[in-house]
Formats: structure tokens, C-alpha cells, sequence
């Protein structure tokens, strides 16, 4: 019995070693972002935070072509995008590597890490067995046909996910394919389920007509180019990117893919601002409030942004009808207030008529109209939104024929960083004024707009964007 339990003892806590030594938490400065590299170690070109975000747990990738697994200069000479990321927050994963030599090494670093697996096997445009070269690090895929050469388990995309790793999961955050001139074999075809959210690929030795025929099948597939990106080891720094980060397109992904029925965008926002992010805008003329065109003819400047990115602001409507539509338009989207107001050269009530899509401003006196609450710039700052900010990035004013009592005036704090309104029905000498003051206010005209609609490209630019100087700068 004594012995029976000594024996179990000892093979418990060897298991015991054994699990904590795979298991074993790293030092938390390990796992500070970004991440603090050994001495050696290739420097990072790809930093997954910033496209996977803060929390880097829980992620699933698949790696065709990992060398021998570090990433050290005699297994990646400009860096390996998995080791650091996998070893240190346990991502969960397999990594291809085809030649024997090679492979035997790869599976001896990624021991002590069992959640990731390596795996001796090609990835083609076919499925079985391959043959590949087998000197020092290089695996060209050669014709079955040559004697030379080692054959090896091969697979497609699709055929790697359902036999080995991907069908089963329910994302696949990270594809790397770095395969000695195979990518367009293996990135040319149609993608499997679960689509990987990014692909990164190596470009360095890419023909421009195979760069461009995978470029135009990722798009088909649904993803963006993000980035082509330099190794940051002293050569690679001197050379041309030799890698490209492609993403899968969500609705946030720039440029902004627009629904069907959707008016083209005639103004792309990220061209001016830094990030789509925590965004503060007012509408002053937000008709009811989507990008179709029943609501926007030439498209709506705000509408896509805002629903995506979660922008804080106000739309103001002051036409009884249309407001009903815009505030059911807007209810989804709670950081975004509807306000049924005009916005003039005076504050406190003012009339409108009321016909269809129509808000001109008319006289008190007159009979006929709708009375609506009204601002100027400064008191809609003070009283309903802009005042408590620390800055408002945009400003659209859409506001028939009402532009000038709205621009002419003094600006509140803190001024809108842009300033985009309609000129199309503006006397000349009424945008005269309006730029005048818009450049004593501290702004520079940007561009000048035309909307990308068929009718809005066939005449001259209806909107102008300025941007105050210290933005523009």
C-alpha cells in the first residue's frame, strides 16, 4: 500500500509539474501592451491590439508556413506575427510548416505551449498530397510528377478547416500565410466558414498580377485592405512593405459599404477625422433622417456615421411631419437627440412654412405657417447641445435658403472643427458673406462637394466643407 501510493504520489506531481509548467501564468509585464520583446527577438510588425483590441484571450488563428515557431532572426528573419502573441496569452491555434527539418524544430519550440498544434502539411489550390523542395528553409510546391522532393499531406482552405481546425470554432480571428510563392494558390479561392476577421499575407515576392488577382478575390470575399506593413528589423525598414493586413467588413469598416438603396456618400469623414470615434456633431436640417433618398435626394452627410460609430449630437427638424419620421428613424441610435427646432439669426419662436419637405423661414406676421422654437448658433450651444463638450467636430447645416443667418454670425465655443453646409440654391453674394466670416471665425474652405448620386455628379458642387485652421493645419 505505502509503496502503491508513493508511486501514485510521484507520477501525480510530475503530472502536476508537467500541467503547471504549460499552464503556469505569465508575469503580468509579459503581457503588458504592447509588448516588451527579449533581447534577439525580431521587432514586431504587426501589433494585433490595435485591430483584435485590449483583450487578446480567447483568440483562434491559423498559421500556414511558421518556419521553425520563434521569433528569433534563425526562424524569422523579419519576424514571426504569431510566436509573441501566442505563447503569452495562450491564443488557440495550428501552425502549417511542410518540410521535415524544419517542422521538427517548430514542433519542439511549441512544446511547452499544448494550445497550440503543429501540424507537417501544404496548403494549395488542391486537396490529397503535394510535393514540395526540401532544402534549408524553403518549400516551393513542385509537380507530383518530379522525382525530387517530399511528398506531404496538402489542403485547401476549406478542406483545412473541416479536417483540422476552424469548422468547429465559432471564429477564426487571425489567418497568417506566409508559403514561399503559394499564397495565390491558397488566398485565390473561395473562403471557408467561419471566415477569418483578418488575413495576413506575405507580398514581398508576388508578381503585381497575382497581387492583384488575390486582392480582387479577398474583396469579393467580403474583406478591406487595412494596411501593408514593413518588417522593423534594420532591412526590412529599408525595403518596400512585404506584407499586406487585409479585414473582414463590418459596418464600421472604412470605406463605409453602404446597403442597397443607400445615396453614394458624398463626403467620407475619415478623411478628416483622426478616428471615427467619440465623435459630438449637429445637424441643422436633418429631413427624416436615413442615406435613402426619400429622405436624403443627394444622401444624408450623417446618417451612415452616426448609426455605426455611435456619434453623440442633435438633429434638428422643424417640419411637424418629417420630425415624426426622423425621431422613428432615429429611435435605435440612443446618443443621437432629435430636436424639432429652427436654427436663424434670432433666438426664441419662429414660423415655417409647411409644405411637404419644405422649411423656409417667413415672417411672424404672416397668417399661414408653423410655429417652431428657435436658436442661433450660440444659444443652441448653450441650451441644448455644445456648451457642456469639450469640442463638437461637426457641424452640417442643411437648411433652406437659411444658411446665411445661420453662418454670418459670431461662432460659439468650442467652435465645430468642421463646418459643412449647402451652397447650391446661395446667391453668390451670399456665400461671399458667408465665407468672410467663416474665415474671420478662423476657417479655411477644405473642398468644395459635389454629391455622388447620377443627377448630383452632372452639376456643379452643392456642399462646402471648412475646417477650423488648427485642424486643417
Amino acid at each position: 500500500m505505502t509503496r502503491s501510493f508513493g508511486a501514485r504520489a510521484t507520477a501525480a506531481a510530475a503530472a502536476l509539474a508537467s500541467c503547471s509548467e504549460a499552464l503556469t501564468l505569465r508575469p503580468e509585464a509579459e503581457l503588458e501592451l504592447p509588448l516588451r520583446l527579449e533581447d534577439g527577438h525580431v521587432p514586431l510588425f504587426v501589433r494585433w491590439e490595435k485591430y483584435l483590441g485590449q483583450d487578446l484571450s480567447g483568440v483562434n488563428f491559423v498559421q500556414i508556413g511558421g518556419n521553425c515557431g520563434t521569433n528569433l532572426p534563425e526562424c524569422a528573419v523579419g519576424g514571426d506575427p504569431i510566436w509573441e502573441y501566442a505563447t503569452r496569452f495562450g491564443w488557440d491555434g495550428i501552425v502549417l510548416e511542410p518540410v521535415p527539418q524544419i517542422f521538427s524544430k517548430l514542433s519542439e519550440n511549441y512544446r511547452p505551449y499544448p494550445s497550440v498544434k503543429p501540424v507537417q502539411a501544404l496548403v494549395s489550390n488542391h486537396s490529397g498530397v503535394g510535393r514540395i523542395l526540401d532544402r534549408a528553409e524553403t518549400s516551393h510546391e513542385i509537380s507530383l510528377s518530379r522525382k525530387k522532393g517530399v511528398e506531404v499531406p496538402t489542403y485547401t482552405l476549406q478542406t483545412l478547416w473541416k479536417e483540422v481546425f476552424g469548422e468547429d470554432k465559432k471564429k477564426v480571428d487571425v489567418l497568417v500565410v506566409d508559403a514561399e510563392g503559394n499564397e495565390p494558390k491558397i488566398l485565390s479561392g473561395t473562403f471557408p466558414e467561419p471566415k477569418p476577421k483578418l488575413v495576413l499575407f506575405e507580398i514581398a515576392n508576388l508578381q503585381a498580377a497575382d497581387l492583384e488577382s488575390i486582392d480582387a478575390n479577398l474583396k469579393k470575399e467580403g474583406y478591406v485592405l487595412l494596411e501593408n506593413l514593413r518588417h522593423q528589423d534594420e532591412i526590412g525598414l529599408t525595403m518596400a512593405p512585404q506584407d499586406a493586413l487585409y479585414g473582414l467588413r463590418t459596418d464600421q469598416s472604412l470605406p463605409l459599404a453602404l446597403k442597397d438603396g443607400h445615396v453614394p456618400l458624398f463626403v467620407k469623414w475619415e478623411e478628416y477625422l483622426k478616428s471615427m470615434d467619440g465623435v459630438n456633431f449637429v445637424q441643422i436640417g436633418g429631413n427624416c433622417g436615413t442615406n435613402l433618398p426619400e429622405c436624403a435626394v443627394g444622401g444624408d452627410p450623417i446618417w451612415e456615421y452616426a448609426t455605426r460609430f455611435g456619434w453623440d449630437g442633435i438633429v434638428l427638424e422643424p417640419v411637424p411631419q418629417i420630425f415624426s419620421k426622423l425621431s422613428e428613424n432615429y429611435r435605435p441610435y440612443p446618443s443621437v437627440k432629435p430636436v424639432q427646432a429652427l436654427v436663424s439669426n434670432h433666438s426664441g419662436v419662429g414660423r415655417i412654412l409647411d409644405r411637404a419637405e419644405t422649411s423656409h423661414e417667413i415672417s411672424l406676421s404672416r397668417k399661414k405657417g408653423v410655429e417652431v422654437p428657435t436658436y442661433t448658433l450660440k444659444t443652441l450651444w448653450k441650451e441644448v447641445f455644445g456648451a457642456d463638450k469639450k469640442k463638437v467636430d461637426v457641424l452640417v447645416v442643411d437648411a433652406e435658403g437659411n444658411e446665411p443667418k445661420i453662418l454670418s454670425g459670431a461662432f460659439p465655443e468650442p467652435k465645430p472643427q468642421l463646418v459643412l453646409f449647402e451652397i447650391s440654391n446661395l446667391q453668390q453674394e451670399e456665400l461671399d458673406s458667408i465665407d468672410e466670416n467663416l474665415r474671420r471665425e478662423g476657417y479655411v474652405l477644405l473642398k468644395k462637394l459635389k454629391h455622388n448620386d447620377p443627377i448630383g455628379l452632372t452639376m456643379p458642387p452643392q456642399d462646402a466643407l471648412y475646417g477650423l485652421l488648427a485642424v486643417s493645419a
